[in-house]
């Protein structure tokens, strides 16, 4: 999945507020925006050993072992933008985006000029930090250079949290791909993100030390969070509940011994 603070690839999109219009948003995906994969990492990745040292420590703190290599990549925003638009109008048919629009604008949850294809994008390519493809089983950090730093480290240990629990409990069943099942769907995301989100905080705890730790809690970025304040609660909300509903979740179960 494509993580919040790090994500995954299962769709996700305050009391709704009626607007005719909304405050421009900062356009960081658009149709100009093309590319792929910054880099691909391979047998002369430079980052190999810090990679290899967090799949060793998620295996152990999850008690999982994975059973086959996962194959990795590095995006920017402009190749992050590009992935994400092919991928919803993979997952998303052209008729029920419009039908969805168009129920959101009677219902006055998004404004009248926007397009929720083009909001849903804006939203994602602003938060996205990393994820796992659970179609071609690759994981993708998202750097703006290239560089792995603990932001990068800490997002990795998410990501490869849902790449054993596809090896082993396959997720797009877990999920589910039914369109017309949205509150199950997130209901089940919220397990899975839950999971990798609780790991990804156990394994920072024990793996990070103070200074990293500080430097990811300062990493938010004023744009990001600019585009997030002005999204439809209708996109922002559903998009935060797997992450935010559940860890509370299997934090729940973990403290309980689960």
């Amino acid at each position: 999945g494509a993580a919040i603070m790090s994500d995954a690839r299962t769709s996700a999109t305050a009391a709704p507020s009626a607007a005719p219009s909304s405050p421009p948003v900062a356009s960081v995906c658009d149709e100009s925006v093309t590319g792929g994969p910054v880099a691909t990492a391979g047998a002369n990745d430079p980052n190999a050993a810090v990679y290899a040292e967090v799949e060793g420590q998620v295996q152990d703190l999850r008690g999982i072992a994975a059973t086959a290599p996962v194959a990795r990549g590095v995006f920017d925003t402009p190749s992050l933008c590009a992935y994400l638009r092919e991928g919803f109008r993979k997952d998303n048919p052209e008729e029920l985006v419009k039908g969805t629009e168009t129920l959101y604008k009677e219902l006055g949850l998004m404004p009248q000029d926007d397009s929720l294809e083009q909001l849903y994008l804006e939203l994602l390519t602003s938060q996205v930090a990393g994820l796992y493809d659970d179609e071609t089983k690759q994981m993708y950090v998202v750097s703006k250079d290239g560089a792995i730093g603990p932001v990068e480290e800490i997002t990795y240990a998410h990501e490869f949290t849902h790449a054993l629990q596809d090896q082993r409990f396959n997720l797009r069943k877990v999920v589910g791909e039914d369109t017309d099942q949205s509150d199950r769907t997130m209901a089940r995301a919220a397990v899975v993100e839950g999971d990798a989100t609780l790991l990804m905080s156990l394994w920072a705890q024990r793996f990070l030390t103070p200074a990293e730790l500080v430097k990811v809690a300062g990493s938010t970025d004023p744009a990001s969070e600019a585009i997030l304040a002005k999204m439809p609660a209708i996109l922002k909300d559903p998009l935060l509940f797997p992450y935010t509903s559940g860890i509370q979740l299997a934090l729940g179960a973990f403290t309980n011994g689960g």
